[in-house]
């Protein structure tokens, strides 16, 4: 109701101003707070100041901004979310060989006889046959999407292939990522990451892949296995980390939980709680988004 009376008080200002315009030859514009007239001449004729907003509607404008700031946060959580589109999820017949072996390469899930490999999870050796249908090389950031909007995190869209865009994760557990039943946090403690069940209802669940089988309650805060200084990209951990404690806020244990998005270099840290302190310190000191280092 407030963004309508605004348009319609829009629309009479701008009635008005148009019924009092004088042409002199050519066509008449508006600029500002001003009408020029083009022809053969240029003229300007100032048109009434425009009058102080009185209190109520300096606070009906800031009510209408706020509005439209929510519905642009909205809009833009939703154009990130790669996640919760299943056009954007890559079957294993589309997945790229080459990207499979930079991904094991990266975080050395190869044994020293080349013979069998692990998940960066579970951490088990499986052989290399049983692994192509078991382990797969996930995108953290979908390969469907070509890049597109990486820009947003700082990474060009070819970086959706880089390695550090990849996870080497058993299959179940790479579907419950995807599905943002499950994220990475940061324990600052260990200074690692760890994989955190934000969707309770499958704890009980068997991990598809898993050999000997396995829960998620079994893996639950387990460590993420990178070499020190082969990390992921954590500012799109961090991202997928926010929109799935969002999505899944009823079954995270923790009652002051949180997941206020702020890119500001700020941020009040006393006033966190422990989940979002662990996503925030996944993307500090701010080489999340960086593209070196790359094989």
């Amino acid at each position: 109701e407030e963004y309508r009376n605004f348009l319609n008080d829009e629309k009479v200002k701008y009635l008005r101003n148009k019924t009092n315009r004088k042409r002199v030859g050519g066509f008449t514009t508006l600029v500002d707070g001003g009408t020029y007239t083009l022809g053969p001449a240029i003229e300007q004729r100032e048109l009434p100041p425009i009058p102080a907003l009185a209190d109520y509607q300096l606070v009906q404008q800031l009510k209408l901004l706020k509005l439209v700031a929510e519905e642009v946060n909205k809009t833009r959580k939703s154009r990130l979310n790669c996640w919760e589109r299943e056009s954007a999820r890559t079957t294993g017949s589309k997945r790229s060989p080459e990207f499979r072996q930079n991904v094991i390469r990266r975080y050395q899930r190869k044994s020293s006889s080349g013979k069998s490999v692990k998940c960066q999870v579970l951490d088990e050796w499986t052989t290399l046959k049983a692994a192509e249908d078991s382990i797969i090389a996930a995108h953290i950031w979908k390969a469907s999407t070509r890049g597109k909007d990486l820009a947003e995190f700082g990474l060009r869209e070819r970086d959706v292939n880089s390695a550090r865009n990849g996870l080497f994760l058993t299959k179940g557990i790479e579907d419950a990522f995807d599905c943002q039943q499950v994220c990475f946090l940061y324990n600052h403690i260990q200074g690692q990451l760890i994989l955190w069940v934000a969707d309770s209802t499958i704890l009980s669940k068997t991990i598809e892949g898993s050999s000997p089988p396995k829960n998620f309650s079994d893996v639950h805060q387990r460590p993420l296995i990178c070499p020190p200084d082969r990390l992921p990209f954590r500012r799109l951990l961090s991202w997928h980390a926010r929109l799935t404690l969002e999505r899944r806020k009823e079954h995270v244990p923790v009652a002051d939980y949180t997941s206020e998005y702020d890119m500001s270099p700020g941020r009040s840290r006393a006033s966190l709680d422990p989940i979002t302190q662990a996503i925030d310190d996944m993307v500090e000191p701010g080489e999340d988004a960086s593209v070196s280092g790359e094989f």
